[in-house]
């Protein structure tokens, strides 16, 4: 048995360069929301007074940080995790294969899966098929928690994860808003004030009514539909005041939405008269574009936040309207996810996606200002405000703590159901996996799409 454990550490484990960058002198740098969550996660455990390590490769060397912001400050060298003999540790990681390698360190850790978005049940050729056999592995074996945005997100989990391995333990799927990232305190004023200065910084007239994408054109947005709406409202409508701004076009190294970004190439050949007039303005660089972020949310009037229908979009909480929603800034967003609901749907003008006359209807509206625009607004400064507010991550980390890892009889369900079901700990090569060869004995479909299917069903 354990001796009995008196300090609590968190310990996160990131991804490799060049997805996140973690330097002692150096704030953090990320490019995907996921790591963010994961940062966090350990500001708030510092703030708490918990120790904390990180690593951002696959290895067994960690690094104490005793700071993140403004710049990281570090405790030591890089080593091995401490002995872990007298304290408590909470695991924290995007990646569910990992927690195998890490149980290697304290078999008795809580492992704690971090998902800012179900974002692969839409992308069978990102995730292939054997991802589902680690996720099966790591919930029969090692995982404790999930921890997600949503109340839509927590039951897309739940379904899958009891699809998958019969692990259907609702109280440890817990859901809070990914807090800003870093604190708010340490930026600039943030949409309240400042408005006029970072439009004409950005290019934009005072008097402009600036609707920004703070993201990506990926492939599950709706922004084609909206650049074709945009562009021929603006040619019919010669007054009107809305300006268009986007902020990069894709990642370095990220390929997996070439179609979007060869639709926003020929957009703006076909339309670079609206480029030059300065209606459009589209910051192709992405890191350019995020140098941009806090002046485009300072002057942005409306963000943009448009998905098409489906399960992806269903449960996500981007986080470019994360960045709005700490900005105070009201939205455009299509009918159908999270943000359909009060209060945060208070603050929203909403569209249906694929339908271009939806849009126009809205620019018009917003056009035409009144209380359909200044009670938006009001509501948006509200929600920025609960939002900022938020205790909810470190009370979703309190329950963490808490409940501590599963108890041994249900980890033993779990281990009875699947005996064949071996602990490995490290990702397992592409080979073809145990529950897809199994299901494609009976359907001809990859299990990707059978699962899809499923959670659609439900």
């Amino acid at each position: 048995m354990r001796k009995e454990k008196r300090e609590k550490i968190t310990v996160i484990y990131f991804e490799p360069e060049p997805f996140f960058t973690l330097h002692s002198g150096k704030p953090p740098k990320w490019q995907f929301s996921h790591n963010k969550f994961l940062l966090a996660i350990a500001e708030n455990a510092l703030e708490r007074g918990i120790r904390v390590f990180v690593s951002t490769s696959h290895t067994n060397e960690f690094q104490e940080i005793t700071k993140l912001w403004p710049e990281a400050e570090f405790s030591g060298d890089l080593q091995n995790l401490p002995s872990l003999e007298r304290f408590e540790c909470v695991f924290f990681s995007t990646n569910i294969w990992q927690f195998a390698w890490l149980k290697t360190f304290d078999s008795d850790a809580t492992c704690v899966w971090v998902l800012s978005a179900v974002h692969w049940l839409e992308m069978a050729d990102v995730f292939p098929n054997y991802y589902l056999d680690q996720m099966r592995e790591s919930l029969v074996n090692e995982l404790d928690f999930v921890l997600t945005q949503n109340r839509a997100m927590k039951d897309q989990i739940l379904a899958l994860t009891g699809l998958v391995a019969k692990w259907t333990y609702d109280k440890r799927v817990l859901t809070c808003l990914v807090p800003p990232v870093p604190p708010i305190s340490l930026k600039s004023e943030m949409g309240f004030n400042g408005r006029d200065s970072s439009k004409q910084k950005l290019g934009f007239s005072p008097d402009a009514r600036l609707i920004v994408n703070a993201g990506g054109a990926w492939d599950w947005t709706d922004l084609e539909t909206f650049l074709v709406a945009f562009s021929e409202y603006i040619r019919v409508n010669e007054g009107t005041q809305l300006c268009f701004l986007q902020l990069g076009i894709r990642q370095p190294d990220n390929t997996d939405h070439a179609s979007s970004e060869h639709f926003i190439r020929a957009f703006m050949d076909k339309n670079k008269d609206l480029l030059d007039k300065g209606s459009i303005r589209i910051v192709e660089n992405w890191s350019e574009a995020s140098g941009l972020l806090t002046d485009a949310l300072q002057a942005a009037d409306f963000g943009l936040n448009v998905s098409k229908p489906t399960i992806e979009a269903h449960q996500s909480m981007r986080q470019r309207y994360l960045d709005y929603l700490g900005a105070g800034i009201p939205v455009i967003n299509t009918y159908g996810d999270s943000i359909s609901f009060p209060p945060l749907a208070d603050s929203a003008f909403f569209v249906m996606g694929n339908d271009v006359e939806s849009y126009k209807d809205c620019f018009t509206k917003l056009d035409k200002g009144g209380e359909f625009l200044s009670a938006r607004q009001q509501a948006a400064k509200r929600n920025a405000i609960n939002y900022l507010n938020s205790k909810d991550l470190g009370l979703a980390l309190e329950t963490i703590e808490g409940l501590g890892p599963l108890d041994e009889a249900s980890r033993k369900s779990l281990i009875n159901n699947y005996p064949d079901v071996k602990r490995t700990a490290s990702p397992p090569s592409g080979a073809k996996s145990w529950l897809v060869n199994k299901i494609n004995q009976f359907f001809p479909r990859t299990v990707v799409v059978l699962v899809r299917r499923i959670i659609l069903w439900k």
